[in-house]
């Protein structure tokens, strides 16, 4: 799913094998339909979700299509496509093309005729970069990831048709961020110190930052985040460990706080969750946490025994969770 989805828009998503579920209040599952022809199970950005409508964008083997979940196309789009979003309008929709290691498109196209709106090809400063689109409130945020080689997030605006862009954290290597269930802070960590740091929103003025880690933190597997994080309300949020073990995070004095746990996601060693790791490190097997819409999910890795997706009011996430506060689907 994409990060950073509207509190306000439907809950849909999709299981492996391209079957289609909305979340309802009180996080039943409804049946919709599936994605037909959907080819980007293992790519971040692959599919869009409209915010009310049973549609979704999607990326195909030779490009790219808007379809109800029943087969039924709007349009297809023949090109390099990496990842797209709808607007939040549900009017528009944002697409990447990637040419080359050196230049992209992103361009807007009108979601009822797929007629463009408005383009501009960049070039890649970092050099043959993932990229992935993510809403932020009332803009659109660009991922250019390079691995070791850098990681840069540009923010995007088609006002009169006219495609604009600039660097949102200049100077630093900063990770997509998430943003605060009001819009009105972000949190985000530098690719390669691995530290978070808190900016205000719109502006991106820098808050506070974590501390550096100790030589004794460096040292330690459990000490450094991985890559999934969500702000909650309070000035908390949820941090997730290289080994994938979840943590609530204080966002004012930028420390991790006690382990947030899952039940029927204790931690335990790695290899009793997964036939293709061997470390016997405490280790839980949720490869993603964010916010998705008003919800909290938790995806586990696709090679875990039992692949399968919570679904968390966030209401609960400030203690041990458990059912029924949690709802766990088979995907």
């Amino acid at each position: 799913m994409p990060y950073n989805v509207p509190s306000d828009w439907r809950r849909f998503i999709y299981d492996s094998e391209n079957r289609v579920f909305e979340i309802m209040d009180g996080l039943d599952i409804r049946p919709c339909g599936e994605l037909i022809g959907f080819a980007g199970q293992r790519r971040i950005g692959g599919v869009s979700f409209h915010p009310n409508k049973e549609l979704a964008a999607f990326v195909t083997e030779d490009g790219m299509t808007v379809s109800d979940f029943h087969g039924h196309r709007l349009w297809d789009y023949k090109a390099p496509v990496t990842t797209l979003l709808f607007s939040r309008s549900g009017d528009e929709l944002w697409i990447a093309e990637k040419f080359n290691s050196e230049k992209f498109l992103i361009s807007v196209v009108d979601i009822e005729s797929g007629m463009e709106i408005s383009a501009n090809t960049m070039e890649d400063p970092l050099y043959d970069s993932h990229l992935r689109l993510s809403h932020a409130p009332e803009s659109v945020l660009l991922e250019l990831a390079a691995g070791q080689d850098g990681c840069e997030i540009w923010e995007l605006d088609d006002t009169d048709a006219t495609m604009r862009y600039h660097e949102v954290f200049p100077n630093h290597c900063h990770i997509m961020p998430v943003f605060s269930p009001d819009g009105k802070r972000l949190l985000t960590m530098e690719n390669d110190e691995r530290l978070f740091y808190s900016y205000t929103w719109p502006g991106a003025e820098i808050i506070t930052r974590q501390r550096d880690f100790t030589e004794a933190e460096l040292e330690e597997e459990e000490a450094m985040p991985g890559y999934s994080m969500v702000l909650l309300k309070k000035g908390l949020a949820v941090v997730k460990s290289a080994l994938n073990r979840l943590y609530l995070f204080d966002t004012d004095r930028m420390e991790r706080r006690e382990e947030l746990v899952i039940e029927g996601f204790e931690p335990a060693p790695a290899n009793e969750f997964s036939p293709n790791l061997s470390d016997k490190l405490p280790y839980i097997p949720i490869e993603r946490f964010e916010r998705y819409c008003d919800v909290l999910i938790a995806v586990t890795s696709k090679d875990a025994k039992n692949h399968a997706l919570a679904i968390i009011n966030e209401a609960e996430a400030t203690s041990n969770l458990s059912v029924p506060q949690v709802v766990i689907c088979k995907i």
